[in-house]
């Protein structure tokens, strides 16, 4: 069970490493938010 955890954060360091180095991307939370609302008025 202790190795299961070990992996998952592991995993999750890496993951978080990644969009660290990159940046969000056009997944982020500003973008979204600005492409739906210019849609709506």
């Amino acid at each position: 069970m202790q190795m299961i955890q070990f992996m998952k954060n592991l995993g999750l360091m890496g993951a978080m490493l990644m969009i660290i180095a990159n940046g969000p991307g056009p997944g982020s939370l500003e973008n979204r938010k600005t492409s739906t609302t210019d849609g709506e008025n």
